[in-house]
């Protein structure tokens, strides 16, 4: 489909832009509704072994809707590291070694003598995003809209590279 949207739309930056806006819309949409779905599903599970869970419970509407920006984010991540390295595959299995490999080895930093060590995984694009979902203050860690604003940043740091070299290597 790459060869036919770039006959279609000869400039590569809106191509590149509306396939972000719509890849990040759907995204949201759809994860945003499988949470609620899971929601409704597990209410009456958790009900069942004596765990009150309901619309008001402190942080699931949060969690619901911060989901769909965080699974938007990656998909965002992905597409950008696809357009940088012309390769779909490439991209996802980067993808993967950030958000899975890279955060496992990040867990071994905390092995490390000092006490900086055991604050850096924290700071990776999957920790900073999953600390993003979660709700509340906790002593010696990012609060959630501080991981927020770091997933935010990882997201523009591949975006923009991924517009900029799309725009100078593709003209």
């Amino acid at each position: 489909m790459i060869r036919s949207t770039m006959n279609a739309v000869p400039r590569r930056t809106p191509a590149f832009v509306a396939k972000a806006i719509i890849l990040a819309v759907i995204s949201y949409v759809i994860t945003t509704i499988a949470g609620l779905a899971t929601f409704l599903i597990a209410m009456p599970v958790f009900q069942g072994i004596g765990f009150d869970l309901d619309w008001s419970t402190d942080g699931v509407l949060y969690s619901i809707f911060t989901g769909g920006l965080y699974v938007a984010g990656v998909a965002l991540i992905g597409l950008s590291l696809g357009t940088l390295l012309r390769n779909s595959a490439g991209g996802i299995t980067v993808l993967v070694g950030i958000f899975f490999v890279l955060s496992i080895a990040a867990s071994f930093l905390t092995l490390i003598p000092g006490e900086f060590w055991k604050y850096v995984p924290q700071y990776i694009p999957s920790d900073a995003g999953g600390r993003f979902l979660s709700i509340g203050h906790t002593d010696g860690v990012i609060d959630p809209w501080q991981g927020g604003l770091i997933f935010l940043g990882y997201v523009l740091v591949f975006l923009v590279p991924a517009l900029i070299v799309l725009k100078k290597r593709d003209v």
